[in-house]
């Protein structure tokens, strides 16, 4: 990939869909579908096309507050996720439950999983220029350079259900969060010093934050969904969990770009303390 483009990275997805579509098809039986649902394309299209503005007016924020087409997009954006929510919360049969929102241990678990992407995707955006653009590492060193967060993923995945049954979900879950806060002011420093040894090893510090932030949230937020609604309830929890990457990055990189990537992990940092304050409050609907 090194010696073609980065865009051809996106081309490995492919055989790995079709294996998981040939074996889904092969080996799971189909879901009984409850009478009266549908298929409801026009409302899964009015949510991207919301997410997307939303997406495309903060990325263009960098170029000054004088232009108007960010915040046309921004404006064009809070009308059509303001419409969508009010039509999905009086369907009869919604795609985006927004009802469920009402739920507290849902709402924060919807809330946390926004905050846990934009932490995941804006690290590793802003470690990969970072190491390729300021050390000078090619984009093959790089990927070698991020292992370390991988690994820690791993380890803490593997722990998890170890850890679960010693201390509780809710605990695990603000523990990753302390992790990742920590981990992150250590890249903070390690970028304004020009440290790259350190920066690699908080990465994988910072991996080991991830499983414990993600799996106790998606728990947390499945829970309380009621069975008939288990489909479009945990399709919900992933749609603050794609958003939370999207948005996220969009308001992490211009910071970086303007500012430069310590600037751009101090904001990472902002989002790690509210994760934090999402943890408690979590923690507390569970008592």
């Amino acid at each position: 990939m090194q010696s073609l483009s980065w865009r051809w990275a996106f081309l490995i997805n492919v055989p790995i869909l079709l294996a998981v579509l040939v074996a889904a098809l092969a080996r799971l039986a189909p879901m009984p579908g409850a009478a009266g649902t549908r298929l409801r394309l026009p409302t899964a299209v009015v949510a991207t096309l919301g997410i997307g503005l939303l997406c495309f007016g903060l990325t263009r924020l960098h170029e000054g507050p004088a232009e108007p087409w960010p915040w046309l997009a921004l404006a064009a954006s809070a009308v059509v996720l303001t419409l969508l929510v009010r039509h999905q919360n009086r369907a009869d049969d919604p795609l985006l439950p927004v009802s469920l929102l009402r739920v507290r241990a849902y709402a924060w678990a919807g809330f946390g999983l926004l905050l846990a992407a934009t932490l995941m995707l804006g690290t590793l955006y802003l470690a990969s220029d970072h190491l390729q653009n300021t050390r000078g590492l090619s984009p093959l060193e790089t990927g070698l350079a991020l292992l370390p967060l991988c690994l820690g993923s791993l380890v803490a995945a593997i722990a998890i259900p170890c850890l679960v049954d010693r201390v509780g979900m809710a605990r695990v879950h603000l523990s990753g969060v302390v992790v990742q806060l920590a981990a992150i002011l250590a890249i903070v420093a390690a970028t304004s010093e020009g440290d790259t040894a350190v920066l690699i090893a908080a990465l994988g510090v910072f991996g080991l934050g991830l499983p414990t932030m993600f799996v106790p949230l998606y728990t947390a937020g499945s829970t309380p969904i009621p069975p008939e609604r288990a489909g479009v309830g945990s399709g919900l929890l992933n749609t603050f969990n794609e958003a939370g990457a999207a948005v996220g990055l969009a308001v992490v990189a211009p910071v970086a770009a303007a500012s430069g990537t310590h600037a751009g992990f101090l904001a990472l940092a902002v989002v790690a303390l509210l994760a934090g304050v999402t943890a408690i409050a979590l923690g507390r609907t569970e008592t």
